[in-house]
């Protein structure tokens, strides 16, 4: 009886064990994208490419509804960026860059949870 007793207690105690360490992590979602700047030539020419280059050092602030700033990003040196932030509504808006013309102009995306949202920049050079 004794050892019955004790193999009962010792299944509960195991199976509160398992449940005490067990959590569910709060859904993420990604938002990512490339920055870049144009023209590059200062004549384009038919047939001959003059593609935009990556921004590097860019920085995009991420803010949610009441304006608060959430996360912050700076693009490395291909122009890209990525920020794991929470689904819901945010105010993405590019931060002015030395060398280029005004900023490029902010944007209010959605993100969803446990997928990335592509959000692409680009930056005016000024090359006319």
């Amino acid at each position: 009886m004794r050892s019955v007793a004790a193999l009962v207690l010792a299944l509960a105690v195991a199976a509160c064990a398992g449940d005490a360490g067990t959590t569910t992590a709060p859904a993420t979602a990604h938002l990512a994208g490339v920055v870049t700047a144009g023209p590059t030539c200062p004549v384009v020419q038919v047939g001959v490419p003059c593609p935009d280059r990556p921004v590097g050092d860019a920085l995009i602030e991420i803010t949610d509804g009441a304006g608060v700033t959430v996360a912050e990003a700076t693009t490395d040196a291909d122009g890209r960026y990525s920020v794991d932030l929470s689904p819901g509504l945010y105010h993405v808006v590019p931060q002015a860059v030395d060398g280029l013309l005004g900023t490029a102009p902010p944007v209010d995306v959605t993100v969803v949870a446990y997928s990335t949202t592509v959000l692409d920049f680009s930056y005016d050079t000024g090359i006319r």
